[in-house]
């Protein structure tokens, strides 16, 4: 979830309601006007403890998407497995460790992410400092797109410019929307 974007809502409301500007999109959960932001800048890092911690909670583990279980042996597997940094955030992998499928697995896993948050940052940056772009993040990304029949409510809508899942949780997605086409 976006905290800063959540913060927005009222004020942007507000601003939306006084240009008479009405977006109907479901399970919005927060705003942002670009020409108020800054560039993000990608690091290959950014978000990857969340990758590794998943892969050794899972159960199985290496499991992709599988369901989460914390244990003495998760502990045990996260203190053999990662690489923490000083701030006891985990870096990466000891990779002289993992083997055969795990370690294809683990690198797949790794590459996909880092994709997902280059694509979600990439977007971000391509429409900071412009007028008339207002972020909108909501809960309707991944397969959550299909079920509130976004393709139709949202995206079809002239206003709408482009929506980019979150990495971190793609049940949420970013969707950019065009306000001189809101009215």
């Amino acid at each position: 979830m976006d905290l800063g974007a959540y913060a927005q809502i009222e004020d942007i409301d507000k601003y939306l309601n006084e240009n008479n500007i009405h977006l109907n999109i479901p399970r919005l959960r927060g705003y942002r006007l670009m020409k108020q932001e800054e560039e993000i800048e990608y690091d290959n890092a950014t978000g990857l403890h969340y990758v590794l911690e998943d892969m050794l909670t899972s159960y199985p583990r290496w499991a992709y998407n599988g369901c989460h279980a914390y244990t003495r042996r998760t502990k045990a597997a996260r203190k053999k497995y990662l690489i923490y940094n000083d701030d006891g955030i985990a870096v990466d992998l000891n990779w002289h460790l993992v083997h055969g499928k795990n370690r294809k697995r683990a690198k797949f896993l790794i590459k996909q992410h880092r994709r997902a948050v280059k694509k979600q940052y990439d977007t971000f940056n391509k429409y900071v400092g412009k007028d008339n772009i207002l972020y909108v993040h909501a809960r309707i990304g991944g397969q959550n797109w299909t079920f509130f029949n976004a393709n139709k409510t949202v995206a079809k809508q002239p206003w709408f410019i482009e929506k980019v899942d979150d990495c971190f949780d793609s049940t949420y997605c970013d969707i950019y929307v065009d306000l001189t086409k809101a009215k």
